[in-house]
């Protein structure tokens, strides 16, 4: 049971120790940006057969694909923007639905998909931010050496 529980925690709230592990913890920022550049996509082609999906037409839906679908490749370069911006422009979405949802199931259900995309896009952004720190550490073969004062000021 512990092992299940330690693997469960890992995959959910990774241990972020070095740059390996900063790249994986913000590779699932790019996982959730992706996920929803895709569902966006094909809410918008669901919208192109019938008028409109819960009140928002197709180019709503096109131009949420278009921001995520770009913020997943700028998280992908680990870019700290762009994993901020994941999960401010992820959580308006998921309150709205919490709002207009009036079952006990569909909020239910919600609330378990906006926990689980959150913490994907929170640590999209551990991530990318661990990274710029261990790259500052722990610099690659041939990049360039900090010294003492401009490692501060990162």
């Amino acid at each position: 049971m512990d092992s299940f529980i330690s693997r469960l925690r890992e995959q959910w709230w990774p241990e972020i120790r070095d740059l390996e592990s900063a790249r994986k913890a913000a590779i699932q920022g790019f996982a959730g940006a992706f996920l929803q550049a895709v569902t966006s996509l094909a809410f918008a082609a669901w919208t192109a057969f019938k008028a409109s999906f819960f009140g928002v037409n197709m180019a709503t839906f096109l131009v949420a694909a278009a921001i995520f679908g770009a913020i997943a490749i700028g998280i992908f370069r680990l870019s700290r923007v762009a994993a901020v911006a994941g999960l401010v422009f992820f959580l308006p979405e998921p309150i709205w639905w919490l709002l207009h949802d009036h079952s006990v199931t569909d909020v239910v259900r919600t609330l378990m998909i906006t926990i689980a995309f959150a913490l994907l896009f929170v640590n999209g952004v551990r991530g990318a931010f661990a990274y710029r720190r261990f790259m500052v550490l722990e610099p690659r073969a041939g990049a360039p050496r900090l010294n003492q004062r401009e490692k501060q000021a990162i």
